[in-house]
C-alpha cells in the first residue's frame, strides 16, 4: 500500500507562484519538445532526409521518454521540484540548442541522423520527469480540494505550448531559418529555468 503524501504548509502567494512556475516550465518544455515538428520540413530539405528517416528521429524521443518514466517517478519522490525543474529547463534549452547546431556549416553532415537520434532520445529522458514531478509537487503543496483544478491548469499549459509553437516558430523559420527558430525555443526554456532557480 503506497504512502499518502504529506501536505507541506505553504503560503497562498507561494502556492500561486509555484503553480505559475509549473505552468511556465510545462509550456516552455512543450515548445522545445514539439519545435522540431515545426522546423522538420526545412531540416529535411537541407539534409535531404526522407519522411521515414525523420520519423525515426521523432520515435527516438519516445524511446527515451518511455523508458525513463518509472525512474523519473522515483526521482520526483526524492528530489525537490526546484532542483528537478532547473535541470529540466536547462536540459531542454541545451538539447534544443544542440539540435540547432547539427551539421552547421556542413560539419558532421554524414552523421546527421545518429546525432538527431541521440539528441531526441536524451530529450525524452529529460522530459520524462515533468509530469511526475508536477503531480508530486501539487500533491504535497496544494490542498486536496484544489488539486484537480491545479493539475488541470498545468495540463492546459501543455495545450498552450502546443498551440503557441507553430504560431511563434513558423514565421521565424520562414524569415530567419529553422536554426534561429530552435534558438528561440531554447531561450524560452532557459528563461523558465532562471525563474525556477530564483524560486525559494
Amino acid at each position: 500500500m503506497s504512502a499518502i503524501p504529506t501536505i507541506v504548509s505553504v503560503s497562498g502567494s507561494t502556492s500561486r507562484r509555484l503553480v505559475l512556475l509549473l505552468m511556465a516550465a510545462t509550456s516552455a518544455g512543450y515548445v522545445c519538445r514539439v519545435a522540431i515538428t515545426v522546423v522538420a520540413p526545412n531540416m529535411m530539405r537541407d539534409f535531404g532526409l526522407t519522411q521515414v528517416q525523420m520519423g525515426t528521429v521523432f520515435s527516438a524521443f519516445l524511446v527515451g521518454y518511455t523508458f525513463f518514466q518509472v525512474p523519473s517517478g522515483g526521482l520526483a519522490d526524492r528530489v525537490s521540484a526546484r532542483r528537478i525543474f532547473v535541470v529540466l529547463c536547462a536540459g531542454w534549452a541545451v538539447l534544443t540548442g544542440l539540435t540547432a547546431l547539427v551539421a552547421e556549416h556542413g560539419f558532421g553532415l554524414a552523421m546527421v541522423i545518429p546525432q538527431l537520434w541521440i539528441i531526441r532520445a536524451l530529450f525524452g529522458v529529460i522530459a520524462a520527469p515533468t509530469y511526475p514531478t508536477s503531480g508530486r509537487t501539487i500533491a504535497i503543496t496544494v490542498p486536496p480540494r484544489l488539486q484537480a483544478r491545479v493539475n488541470s491548469l498545468v495540463l492546459a499549459s501543455v495545450g498552450v505550448g502546443s498551440a503557441v509553437t507553430p504560431l511563434l516558430l513558423a514565421p521565424i523559420t520562414n524569415h530567419y531559418g529553422w536554426r534561429a527558430a530552435l534558438w528561440v525555443a531554447a531561450s524560452l526554456s532557459a528563461v523558465a529555468g532562471v525563474l525556477w532557480f530564483g524560486f525559494c
